[in-house]
């Protein structure tokens, strides 16, 4: 064990930096209870580090998730991620550490996530507002359309040819 402050530690001190290699791979990276619906953005994630000296960011942010389906209720936690790389070359003015960083930032507010089934009064309201606003919007209610066929029907003069 290395003895090292809180936090974060810098351990380049041990190995010379000619040799260092940041290429990597995450195959998984998931926050809370495995849920399988839910995606998890850095997984199979794989980088290849074209210069000894390269820095890896990825920055994270963890929602906290309640989900609750017919098939599953669960207390779990979807994220995003930014990713940002590049090569440190202090000499052209790029400074920094190379390395691979990942930073947290934990979000505040929680998301729910609930499964309802419609009942069938309101599926059936919802059908009568929809039919509604179609006749209303195409002038297409039965009693207009029955008063002209009548007046059509009236004004037609029929002619025989003997």
């Amino acid at each position: 064990a290395i003895p090292h402050p809180r936090g974060h530690a810098h351990l380049a001190a041990l190995v010379n930096h000619e040799s260092y290699n940041f290429s990597h791979r995450i195959d998984h990276l998931s926050f809370g209870e495995l849920v399988p619906a839910i995606i998890n953005p850095l997984d199979g994630t794989e980088k290849i580090a074209i210069d000894h000296n390269q820095m890896f960011q990825y920055f994270i942010t963890v929602v906290p998730t309640k989900l609750h389906t017919y098939k599953i209720s669960a207390d779990t936690h979807q994220f995003s991620v930014t990713e940002r790389e590049r090569i440190i070359n202090h000499a052209a003015g790029s400074h920094g550490v190379s390395g691979i960083f990942m930073k947290y930032d934990l979000s505040s507010l929680m998301v729910t996530v609930t499964e309802e089934h419609m009942p069938f009064w309101q599926f059936f309201v919802r059908l009568c507002g929809i039919v509604g606003g179609i006749f209303s919007t195409t002038d297409l209610d039965p009693i207009n359309l029955s008063i002209l066929f009548l007046l059509r029907m009236a004004t037609q003069t029929t002619t025989y040819l003997f």
